[in-house]
């Protein structure tokens, strides 16, 4: 009798089990709440214009080991990238007192010791012992020394050291037409200690080294004769003390307000302290922006929107004013992952009850 009341209640509780089993794999296939959003709706390499600005989904991926939110998967969070071009971008830089600069960095009004040069493209310089052909890339932004005879090339990229005419120079702009050149001495930064300080003093620091090596006419090293540092000439192998043959280093005073080049770009020195000057300039830069899910997002007009992703390869752009949708939709999603949990929490002890039940009535009685 304990027996059959046993097999009762052992099929009572496995068909408990089985229908709330099955009640959760209908339910995932045909009762999940549905977002609809009136967005845009990217994949990875897409582009799309909003209010006048050009974007472009630059990655879109899966993160592992994120929270995930509604959407993203339990253990995994997807995650985009989006990119524009801001064309009224603001930079800046600092020239600290008593630093020093190169004078392939900076170039400004009546300045002394900087020397460029201009290569054109198609042109032919001598390069390493050899003639070399240039070609320029100005969207890349290098420059590319090809062998005349075919053997090989070397490629330079802008702020790179090329050596040019016995001179250690630096790749300071290209353009379709030609690549420039810049070379000379350091410049010593010089800011005065004063309360209302507005400018700052540029003060020339002459290379010896590079000076000779650079002047066909003297040898490279000079020569310490009774304590005295001279120049010796190829020609007929006179010496010239080297005071005497190194020009007066210059001093420049740069006020504040004045433009100066700084590494190919038209700078003005916004503001002196008694610690820096600093640089400003506008120019183009790439901004980027990271789309999370539900996360909002200010793009560059203004506006203001949120991401949301349907799956792991798109993500839909939405305005805030589809915000509340969204909201709801999530409410939703976690009252039905309750239920499901409920019905999981009810399989689960239905199975352990008929389990032990079972296990139970067909244990030997004593006696």
């Amino acid at each position: 009798m304990q027996r059959r009341a046993a097999a009762i209640y052992f099929v009572l509780l496995l068909v408990v089990g089985v229908g709330a089993y099955a009640y959760i794999d209908v339910a995932e296939g045909t009762q999940q709440p549905e977002l609809e959003l009136e967005g845009t709706t990217l994949a990875e390499g897409d582009t799309t214009t909003i209010d006048g600005v050009e974007y472009t989904v630059s990655s879109l991926g899966v993160e592992s080991g994120g929270g995930g939110g509604h959407g993203g998967g339990g253990g995994a969070s997807p995650t985009a990238t989006m990119a524009w071009t801001n064309d009224s971008a603001q930079f800046s830089a600092q020239l600290a007192n008593n630093d020093t600069v190169s004078a392939a960095n900076v170039a400004w009004e009546g300045q002394t010791g900087r020397s460029t040069a201009e290569l054109d493209d198609g042109s032919t310089v001598q390069f390493n012992g050899s003639e070399y052909s240039v070609a320029t890339n100005a969207s890349a932004e290098s420059l590319t020394l090809e062998q005349a005879s075919g053997n090989g090339s070397e490629s330079f990229g802008v702020g790179d050291t090329v050596q040019y005419q016995n001179n250690a120079t630096v790749l300071t702009q290209v353009s379709e037409e030609s690549a420039t050149l810049a070379w000379g001495d350091q410049y010593r930064v010089s800011i005065p200690n004063e309360s209302d300080v507005s400018s700052l003093t540029m003060r020339q620091e002459i290379n010896t080294t590079q000076r000779l090596l650079a002047d066909d006419d003297v040898y490279d090293q000079t020569v310490t004769i009774n304590g005295t540092e001279y120049v010796t000439y190829r020609e007929n192998d006179s010496n010239v003390p080297l005071n005497q043959y190194l020009p007066e280093p210059t001093t420049s005073t740069i006020e504040e307000g004045d433009t100066v080049q700084y590494q190919g770009n038209e700078t003005t020195v916004a503001n002196v302290t008694t610690e820096a000057a600093t640089l400003e300039w506008g120019g183009t830069r790439t901004e980027t922006v990271a789309l999370q899910e539900g996360g909002n997002v200010t793009l560059a007009g203004g506006g203001q929107y949120f991401a949301h992703y349907p799956n792991q390869e798109e993500v839909v752009l939405a305005p805030q004013s589809q915000y509340e949708n969204y909201a709801q939709w999530n409410n939703e999603v976690d009252y039905f992952h309750e239920r499901i949990n409920g019905l999981w929490g009810v399989a689960i002890i239905a199975l352990i009850g008929a389990i032990l039940l079972l296990g139970m009535a067909l244990m030997p009685v004593r006696g």
